[in-house]
């Protein structure tokens, strides 16, 4: 399942992920129905029912391992072993960007092993675009539409491979609902470069696919945020650290699987050209 099946995993949660994201969009056209949790961010019945719909496919595909979904788990479920494999799961992330109408919001599905994330999954339904991982170095897109019942194997696909810059202007992402004052400090201290505004796990789906260089992230988010991301990263020759240089390791219960600050390069020769957080 986690080595030599990467790739019937592969295949069975991208239809996993388009069933879900065939489901969320059964709810645009409608008011939807937004309540607060206790942390303060929305969540709506498209969250939940996607949710319920990956844990079930998840109990199938992998009896015993542990499912951690953003909307079930409140608190760290008791008897949690950081160190066996577990899933993550974001059933909705960019929940804000779906609210208001927009189309960056995506399914997320990671597996983590080791503290470390080894595979992931994710869907972006109203863009109609799947990135996933093949194996822990290699990574693909490929256009989905949810609505067709495609599997894996009959999608074109396109090897993802991060950039780089050389000495060319970096690109840099930040996110469309979640700037603060660290984060332009740090990107003001880059020189000359261009910023991409984008929404939910994309950010690091599109630093995978080479559209951009360094994506810093200094504020909240929790584990099932950017894990699948983080594997995609990882498979197309990227890399995420927290901003003192350590490695990024998930199953954080001290914190309730919150994360550190972090920055993510497409390349390592990307990370030395800049160096670490500087704000």
């Amino acid at each position: 399942m986690y080595d030599e099946g990467f790739k019937e995993l592969a295949a069975a949660l991208t239809h996993t992920a388009r069933s879900a994201g065939e489901l969320i969009l059964r709810y645009r056209g409608q008011t939807p129905e937004v309540t607060l949790k206790g942390d303060g961010s929305p969540v709506t019945h498209a969250d939940r029912t996607a949710e319920e719909l990956i844990l079930n496919d998840l109990a199938r595909i992998a009896p015993g391992v542990t499912a951690i979904g953003e909307e079930s788990v409140a608190v760290v479920p008791e008897g949690f072993n950081p160190d066996d494999p577990f899933f993550l799961i974001d059933p909705l992330d960019g929940t804000k960007e779906f609210v208001r109408g927009g189309k960056e919001f995506t399914v997320n599905i990671a597996l983590v092993k080791d503290r470390k994330p080894v595979f992931g999954l994710i869907y972006a339904p109203e863009l109609q675009v799947l990135y996933v991982t093949l194996s822990p170095t290699e990574a693909v897109c490929a256009r989905l539409a949810p609505e067709r019942g495609e599997t894996l194997d009959a999608l074109q696909t396109h090897p993802l491979r991060t950039r780089d810059p050389g000495a060319d202007r970096l690109k840099v992402l930040v996110s469309r609902s979640h700037s603060n004052a660290a984060t332009e400090r740090y990107v003001a201290g880059l020189g000359p470069h261009d910023t991409v505004e984008l929404g939910s796990s994309l950010k690091l789906a599109v630093l995978a696919d080479g559209g951009a260089d360094i994506y810093p992230r200094f504020g909240p988010t929790s584990e099932w945020d950017i894990a699948a991301g983080h594997a995609i990263l990882n498979a197309a020759g990227g890399v995420l650290l927290t901003t003192d240089g350590q490695p990024f390791l998930y199953g954080k219960k001290e914190t309730n699987l919150l994360n550190p600050d972090f920055i993510a390069f497409g390349r390592e020769t990307t990370r030395e050209r800049v160096g670490m957080a500087k704000v």
